[in-house]
């Protein structure tokens, strides 16, 4: 390709491909966006761009879900994973300019796999202290900036507090969509 800026159609095509399946499974489960989408358009483009294309798009869908959702809302709950996301998106954004394309992609795979083996899990945790939503929050918000999947710790988080599907969504959108917005902000 002579100009770097320049998007040929085969990745327009890819990007649109993830896109739109990302957008299907968001719409059914409430999250996922960025977990189908980003291992899809870094087949296509780099992992910088599609970060900042993937969460343009999802602070789209998630302030759209969490607006019509926020009635079944765990507030306390957003609250403290989306402060401790905002702590931790600074140096997920470090991570993103100093760490090569390779090595990210690998890491959004590695990211991926862990994720799916604790959610199968299923563990019950409850019990847990408010330290277990701070520390995934953190962990949430330095993969926001730097892979943009952000969901797996939410994900993980509000499955073993065994939250009802309505709580679920509506709490996992809220956290999405003002995670969104200030990751859309450091990337300004």
């Amino acid at each position: 390709m002579a100009d770097s800026a320049l998007v040929t159609t085969a990745q327009l095509i890819v990007v649109g491909l993830a896109v739109g399946v990302a957008a299907f499974v968001q719409v059914l489960a409430g999250f996922g966006f960025a977990l189908l989408c980003m291992p899809i358009m870094t087949l296509a483009i780099p992992v910088e761009k599609a970060v900042v294309v993937s969460t343009v798009l999802s602070a789209l869908t998630t302030s759209w879900q969490s607006w019509f959702l926020r009635k079944d809302a765990e507030v306390q709950l957003v609250r403290r994973l989306t402060i401790s996301a905002y702590v931790g998106m600074p140096l997920g954004l470090v991570i993103l300019e100093v760490v090569p394309d390779t090595s990210l992609k690998i890491v959004l795979g590695v990211s991926v796999l862990l994720a799916t083996l604790m959610l199968a899990r299923r563990l019950d945790l409850r019990h847990v202290g408010n330290g277990m939503d701070v520390s995934l929050g953190f962990v949430s918000g330095v993969l926001n900036t730097s892979l943009s999947t952000n969901g797996p710790p939410l994900v993980f988080d509000l499955q073993a507090r065994h939250l009802d599907a309505a709580r679920f969504r509506a709490t996992i959108s809220a956290v999405f969509a003002l995670c969104n917005f200030g990751a859309l902000g450091l990337f300004i």
